[in-house]
């Protein structure tokens, strides 16, 4: 029971002197403490880690293009000072070193940044992330950023510098220094960075858009019970006087009895080992002989699946009679019913549970223990038949719940509900009081969080990449400028113009949405552990993300696209 979590604390070296040592017959799983807290976490993290990667690689590409269109700016000045003597070395270092000042003022702003959100973040934060206090803006983090910052201004501005340093002054000097000028080294390294800033752009933009779908699929899972107006209350028996099964019962009895007295109450309920859309106990259950390790278990009142709203499928259920001394009992639901009866009616049939042979009297429908998973194999059985040992060593884990089914508001009942349970036992502690469609909210707080940071880095992706595009049209219209007005003077019209710049952005879209599409097939399969009644590859998603990337994309290539077919021909010759 619970072997898992239990086995988990043993050292690597026990757990191997352990394992040679259980029978045969017996398969244990023995994992690390660390992975039982953070196995969940891990692909959700790592892909949140990745993304985080893809967005400074987009920033870094944009701070690349920027560098590398104003040292073609500058490639006048650039060749003078070398022609007075400067070395490629000399100006490599100056144009690394304004780099990495501007890298390391972008680290400065981002921390501001951080600082200021951090709260808000750690806010929408699920329960799911442990240790939430422990993060915080600390030495490491400053390390972190300043290590970083210099790496990317390094990185990212010494091929710029590069490019910049490497000519010769003799041809630069040819040149007016009124005249924007590049190397068709440069115009292509340009073009690349845009292309991967799309398709890094476009890889994320498919992931939040599964990650979407995905959350509206869970959202409209039925849960298998009625959240709707009823309310959930936290107590624990453990350290009380309840160290008996008739004194358990009859606490139980006399709580439900005073609940059920209250004005629009329809319903109230004790279970034990776990609330509905919640981790819950386990325990071993015998089937025709064969022993089913880790089998969903609950003890609960009768009246449960009243209170719960979750109609049976076969049966009756637990009454007042099914008491200790009178026949045990069991009620199954229907994955328990499907997996080891397949071929048989379950009801009538005799299972144990603990070792304590019980005959199945209902089969009710499956309720979740987690919205994106099917539900698990559960037994039930009555409270007033469950040893005491059995409800303290599941109240060690989890907290008993009260659960209650109103008519009428249920903020009513919940702040009636604590009083009720002090007023039946003041000795008992009352824990949270929460409505179940809270509860529900909250089971899918975890992968809500991942959808909305997912989201927020693809649009802030889209953003940059965007900048980036405008910013490689606007310096080709600039550097062609002279063209434009020759081909005008020539008899080409404004939207002759228009076209030919359009098509220029739009050849590095279409280059960029098919290294994004292809990118996008190999990573999402990453994305799978956390996806619901959505494929990785999903159609509809890979069509809507491309539209929406190419609509944007058209938008920043329409600006300069636009200015290019203003451009006044006589203006342009007199410039040049």
């Amino acid at each position: 029971m619970q072997a898992n979590a239990a086995m988990a604390l043993l050292t690597p070296a026990f757990r191997t002197e352990f394992s040679r040592s259980v029978s045969q017959d017996m398969t244990l799983a023995l994992d690390p403490y660390r992975a039982q807290i953070t196995n969940d976490l891990r692909t959700p993290v790592a892909v949140l880690l990745g993304s985080i990667a893809f967005v400074l690689l987009i920033a870094c590409a944009n701070v690349a293009n920027l560098t590398l269109s104003r040292a073609a700016a500058r490639e006048h000045e650039l060749a003078v000072r070398a022609a007075i003597g400067a070395s490629r070395g000399r100006l490599l270092r100056q144009l690394l070193t304004e780099s990495m000042v501007l890298s390391l003022i972008g680290g400065a702003v981002g921390l501001l940044v951080a600082n200021w959100g951090l709260s808000a973040l750690l806010a929408l934060g699920p329960n799911a992330l442990p240790s939430t206090a422990d993060i915080r803006l600390d030495r490491w983090v400053l390390a972190f950023t300043f290590g970083l910052s210099l790496v990317t201004g390094l990185v990212f501005g010494a091929i710029p510098a590069w490019q910049a340093a490497r000519g010769g002054p003799h041809e630069a000097l040819k040149h007016a220094a009124a005249r924007v000028t590049g190397s068709a080294r440069q115009g292509r390294l340009r073009r690349a960075l845009v292309v991967g800033e799309i398709a890094l752009s476009l890889v994320l933009l498919v992931g939040a858009g599964l990650l979407i779908q995905t959350f509206a699929r869970l959202i409209g899972t039925d849960p298998g019970f009625d959240p709707q107006k009823l309310v959930a209350a936290e107590i624990w028996l453990t350290g009380t006087r309840y160290d008996s099964t008739p004194a358990i019962a009859g606490f139980y009895r006399e709580l439900i009895a005073r609940l059920e007295a209250l004005p629009g109450v329809t319903g109230a309920a004790v279970v034990e080992a776990g609330l509905p859309l919640q981790q819950g106990g386990n325990a071993t259950v015998t089937v025709s002989g064969v022993n089913r390790w880790s089998i969903d278990y609950r003890s609960i009142t009768p009246g449960f699946f009243r209170t719960l709203g979750t109609p049976f499928v076969d049966g009756r259920d637990f009454t007042a009679t099914d008491a200790a001394g009178a026949p045990p009992v069991v009620i199954v639901n229907e994955s328990f019913a499907r997996r080891h009866f397949p071929d048989q009616a379950p009801l009538g049939r005799t299972v144990s549970v603990e070792g304590q042979p019980r005959q199945i009297v209902g089969i009710v429908h499956d309720v979740r223990s987690f919205l994106k998973e099917q539900p698990p194999p559960t037994v039930f059985i009555p409270s007033a038949q469950t040893p005491a040992a059995l409800t303290r060593l599941f109240g060690s884990w989890f907290a008993t719940h009260v659960m209650v089914r109103t008519s009428g508001d249920p903020a009513a009942v919940q702040a009636s509900l604590p009083r009720v349970i002090r007023e039946t036992d003041p000795l008992v502690p009352v824990g949270r009081v929460r409505a179940m469609e809270e509860v529900l909210v909250g089971s899918l707080a975890f992968q809500r969080f991942v959808m909305a940071l997912l989201t927020a880095f693809a649009g802030l992706a889209i953003v940059l990449a965007s900048v980036g595009l405008y910013g490689v049209i606007a310096y080709l219209v600039a550097q062609r400028t002279h063209e434009i007005g020759v081909r005008m003077a020539l008899g080409a019209r404004s939207r002759d113009v228009l076209r030919m710049v359009l098509g220029h952005g739009l050849r590095l879209v279409v280059i960029g949405v098919v290294l994004g599409l292809a990118g996008a097939l190999a990573l999402t399969r990453f994305l799978t552990g956390q996806l619901y009644g959505v494929r990785p590859t999903d159609p509809l998603t890979f069509v809507a993300v491309t539209v929406l990337l190419a609509l944007v994309a058209l938008a920043a290539t329409w600006l300069p696209a636009r200015r290019a077919a203003r451009v006044d021909p006589m203006i342009a010759l007199r410039n040049e």
